[in-house]
């Protein structure tokens, strides 16, 4: 509504909202466990082909509608371009995947399990660092053509640092 306001003839938004539940292994032990959560909220503007968007991490007011010129006049200075568009109107929908929370314990006895089975199975690995994380996502997506959409998003990931020695040679 704002970036319409602000003379755009196009507009669409996305806010986000992220939560993410960590476990680490550092030089072979569970060292820590964390949670972390960010917000972020994404604007952009179609005016005469023109193109303009900005994304932040606040969402005071007085950012939004500082951001909102922001975005106006990046519009205004850009080049037209007439592949510049935002989706058609579409009926509202709701998407949601995976988890809403973490399984802390099972994350737990996954990460002890695969240290476990590195040092029996490859003995000559050293295990660096190890993250296993959860992250879940929600948020929507909105334009001035009426398209809203929801979604609630879980996903566990995995990242791992190794090295291994034999002898002189090492990987």
């Amino acid at each position: 509504k704002l970036l319409r306001e602000a003379g755009a003839e196009k507009a669409q938004c996305r806010i986000g909202r992220y939560k993410k539940h960590e476990m680490n292994i550092e030089a072979g032990e569970i060292s820590l466990f964390r949670t972390t959560s960010d917000i972020s909220l994404s604007l952009s503007a179609i005016k005469e082909g023109r193109k303009g968007s900005k994304a932040l991490n606040k969402m005071d007011e007085a950012i939004i509608k500082e951001s909102v010129q922001d975005v106006i006049e990046m519009a205004d200075g850009s080049e037209p371009d007439t592949a510049n568009d935002i989706a058609k109107w579409q009926e509202p929908a709701e998407f949601k995947r995976g988890d809403e929370n973490p399984d802390k314990e099972v994350m737990y006895f996954r990460l002890k399990e695969f240290m476990d089975d590195v040092k029996r199975l490859y003995p000559k690995v050293i295990l660096r660092e190890a993250f296993l994380d959860f992250k879940h996502s929600t948020g929507c997506f909105a334009n001035s053509n009426g398209v809203n959409f929801k979604y609630s998003k879980g996903v566990y990931g995995f990242e791992l640092m190794i090295s291994s020695k034999d002898g002189e040679k090492t990987s």
